[in-house]
């Protein structure tokens, strides 16, 4: 979990994007704590989520989370 993500991060970084956008589900308490503990804040659905747009009927159950990179 952790490396992965801070890996991501780090290739995000190196690549030059400013801002990361993940997802995860309400039911996955793990992920929202890692991604807080990164410095994620919950943010509003984004359009490019493959999972708000593959699966529709699990929209009330997803939760959005930004990072700004350039922190």
């Amino acid at each position: 979990g952790r490396r992965l993500v801070t890996e991501r991060i780090a290739v995000a970084r190196k690549m030059g994007l400013k801002t990361l956008l993940v997802d995860t589900l309400t039911p996955t308490v793990e992920m929202q704590g890692l991604y807080a503990s990164l410095g994620f804040e919950k943010t509003g659905p984004y359009p490019e989520s493959v999972t708000y747009n593959g699966f529709p009927e699990l929209a009330d159950f997803i939760l959005f989370f930004r990072k700004d990179l350039d922190e």
